[in-house]
C-alpha cells in the first residue's frame, strides 16, 4: 500500500468528473467539494436556526434526569425556526456548493449559479455534488433535525 503524501491527498479535491444532468443539453465538469467548503455550507443553514434555553429549567432537568437514569435530554431548550429563512439558507448553501464544484476550468460565483435554468437543475447538480463528494447527509437531512 502506497503512503500518500500531502499533495496526493489534496489532489483529490481537484479531480473533476464529467457528468450528465437531466435538463442540460451536454455534460458538465464537477469536482468534489472540500471538507472546509462543506462545513461552510452547513453553517449557512445553521445560522438560520436560533436556539436558547431557560437555564433554570435546563439545569434542574439535567440534574433530575442524571440522578434517575444516567442520561440527559435537553428540556428547557428553545429552538426558533423561521421556515422562510431556513428555506433561503438551504438554497444559498446549495448554490454555494454548486458554485464551488463547477469551478473547474473557470470560476463560478453563487450569482452565476442562480442564473441556471430550467428550474430544478441546480437541485440535480447539487445531488451529484453530494454524490461525488461522498456527502451522505444532504442539507435537507440537516434541516429535518430542526423541523
Amino acid at each position: 500500500m502506497k503512503t500518500l503524501t500531502k499533495a496526493d491527498i489534496l489532489r483529490t479535491s481537484k479531480q473533476s468528473e464529467e457528468v450528465q444532468i437531466e435538463g442540460l443539453k451536454g455534460t458538465i465538469l464537477l469536482r468534489p467539494v472540500t471538507d472546509g467548503e462543506y462545513q461552510y455550507a452547513k453553517n449557512i443553514v445553521l445560522k438560520a436556526v436560533s436556539a436558547g434555553a431557560d437555564l433554570d429549567t435546563l439545569v434542574k432537568s439535567m440534574q433530575d434526569q442524571k440522578e434517575q437514569t444516567g442520561a440527559v435530554t435537553l428540556e428547557g431548550m428553545k429552538i426558533n425556526l423561521d421556515m422562510g429563512s431556513l428555506t433561503e439558507a438551504e438554497f444559498e448553501s446549495k448554490i454555494y456548493l454548486v458554485s464551488r464544484s463547477l469551478s473547474v476550468n473557470e470560476k463560478w460565483s453563487p450569482e452565476d449559479v442562480k442564473k441556471i435554468s430550467p428550474v430544478g437543475v441546480v437541485d440535480k447538480i447539487a445531488a451529484k455534488v453530494y454524490e461525488i463528494s461522498n456527502i451522505s447527509e444532504s442539507m435537507e437531512d440537516l434541516i429535518s433535525y430542526f423541523r
